[in-house]
């Protein structure tokens, strides 16, 4: 019993690697996707003279992997393509929600890419949850307004997003209609 209980520690600390800043200095997709794979991690943190230490879980290593996905991209000049191989290697990956960020940087670049199956079904994820539902920094429903407005700058993005009011889905019909709301696009919302 003690050999197996050594060895399932011994396995665990050979999967955790000590986080460094280029794990998540990644250069290409290659590097994007090889940070979204790890599960765990060991941070060192500088703390007065000492260093602390606490481990990440995978959902934390994903979201740190997509904010240096997203800076990588907003600094070089991608095309909507490129950026939606990010976005597909992060749903490969991890929750579609995830991608949120980098499809913000898509709709900054191209409002004509929200178009893309890849990036209308994230946003269609992330409306699925009520309003208030956490992700690591604020709710899918905030960030996805954000993301609504940039995208709206599109005609037919607004016309299919018009349409998501209507939807069967009770949550996607609700959070659609209250962007439509803020953004004064509609006037009132269906009753369901």
């Amino acid at each position: 019993m003690k050999l197996s209980l050594s060895i399932i520690v011994l396995a665990f600390l050979a999967v955790s690697f000590e986080a460094h800043a280029d794990i998540f200095a990644f250069k290409d997709l290659k590097g994007f996707e090889a940070c979204l794979r790890i599960d765990n991690l060991k941070e060192s943190i500088p703390a007065g003279g000492a260093k602390q230490e606490r481990f990440l879980d995978q959902p934390e290593i994903q979201q740190r992997c997509v904010q240096s996905a997203a800076k990588i991209l907003k600094k070089g000049n991608p095309t909507s393509a490129n950026i939606l191989e990010f976005v597909k290697t992060t749903k490969r990956n991890s929750a579609h929600e995830q991608s949120l960020e980098l499809i913000e940087v898509l709709a900054a670049k191209d409002p004509k890419g929200c178009n893309d199956m890849e990036a209308y079904s994230v946003l269609k994820s992330a409306l699925s949850h009520p309003q208030d539902y956490p992700s690591a920094q604020n709710s899918y429903f905030e960030k996805t307004k954000g993301i609504v407005k940039l995208c709206s700058k599109d005609a037919e993005f607004k016309k299919d997003f018009l349409e998501e009011k209507d939807s069967a889905e009770s949550y996607v019909a609700a959070n659609a209609c209250a962007i439509l709301l803020a953004e004064k696009a509609v006037k009132s919302c269906p009753k369901k």
